[in-house]
């Protein structure tokens, strides 16, 4: 299923606005405290697990002065196949014990965004607000199948979010019941995984640290995971094995940096290790054989996001929507302009 629009509410300098998705490559755009990465904060927050904060809620909306949480209001649609079969089946499970089709108490807006796809252009702008036209909620008979979903969080409790298929809201008599359902919609919807910051790649570090489970060095061994390097044990194993395995990884890695790294086709990596310490070098057409620790930030920055997010993806598929706040503030403009085909292969 692909998001098409959110609709946030009285989150932080949030007071009211709708957003079109593009079903690839969204682009945030506007001034300095323009609210953008308010937006992505918003949208982070609508997991169950996250929960809505006093300081979260925008001061100047009527939520804040009456101790209401904020709204986030998110619209699914262009279901595949199995999105489809999965929703339904989960939906027909609980058919049987469907008592009643209405709108639920205690809910301060029962309404939905307008359920049209979002327009081709991908570049969305930033603003305080939208007025688009909303559709109030029937209690007609619910049909086993849908072209839209809507989900929408008004608080922290489970009861807080209201599902709708279509233009019809469930709403169980047995509270229990409605807790289960919703929760199984809720974890077949995509996650949203926020990004910020990135674990900048470090030229030295002791095998020791590479082999534990330390966070701080997770772009290393992302690094040699990309480079076909699935065991890491195999480091500390035979040293001809190891080696080999050292020499193909970077090789492989070389190749797939240059297809976005235009600015230097030459760019290398070595990777050896010495006794216990493992040691990362990048060359470069003007002979320069160094660590990535002295390398500009910009260029830094773009080999790391390179790393950790190509090896998350690597081989498999995620239902996610990625988050990024700001990628590549620190590269210049042809290396910014080399991160777009590099989310369109995210996307």
């Amino acid at each position: 299923m692909k998001l098409l629009k959110a609709k946030i509410s009285s989150f932080r300098s949030v007071a009211d606005t709708t957003l079109s998705v593009d079903p690839r490559v969204t682009i945030l755009v506007g001034p300095n405290e323009g609210g953008k990465t308010n937006i992505l904060r918003a949208l982070e927050s609508f997991a169950p697990d996250k929960e809505f904060v006093e300081t979260a809620v925008c001061q100047f909306s009527p939520a804040y002065a009456q101790g209401q949480s904020p709204e986030i209001q998110l619209l699914f649609g262009d279901f595949s196949t199995n999105d489809a079969d999965m929703l339904t089946q989960v939906l027909e499970a609980e058919q049987s014990r469907l008592s009643s089709l209405q709108i639920g108490e205690g809910h301060r807006k029962q309404e939905t965004i307008e359920g049209n796809v979002a327009d081709d252009t991908p570049v969305a702008e930033s603003t305080d607000s939208e007025d688009l036209p909303h559709i109030l909620v029937p209690s007609s008979p619910l049909s086993p199948r849908f072209t839209r979903l809507t989900v929408t969080r008004q608080g922290n409790d489970i009861q807080d979010f209201v599902v709708h298929f279509d233009d019809s809201v469930v709403f169980l008599a047995d509270n229990s019941n409605e807790r289960a359902l919703k929760s199984k919609f809720l974890d077949s919807l995509p996650r949203f995984l926020y990004f910020a910051d990135v674990n900048l790649l470090r030229g030295e570090i002791q095998l020791d640290q590479l082999l534990s489970d330390d966070p701080a060095y997770e772009a290393e061994r992302n690094l040699l995971q990309l480079g076909g390097i699935a065991d890491l044990e195999t480091l500390a194993g035979d040293p001809h094995r190891r080696d080999v395995a050292l020499k193909k990884a970077q090789q492989r890695v070389t190749e797939r940096l240059r297809k976005y790294w235009t600015q230097d086709p030459s760019r290398q990596f070595h990777i050896n290790i010495d006794k216990e310490t493992v040691r990362i070098r990048i060359s470069d057409a003007t002979g320069v054989f160094d660590f990535p620790d002295n390398r500009s930030l910009g260029s830094r920055w773009f080999i790391s996001f390179y790393i950790n997010f190509a090896s998350r993806i690597e081989g498999r598929e995620e239902n996610a929507i990625l988050l990024f706040d700001e990628p590549g503030i620190h590269v210049h403009p042809r290396g910014q302009r080399d991160l777009l085909p590099f989310f369109e292969e995210l996307a």
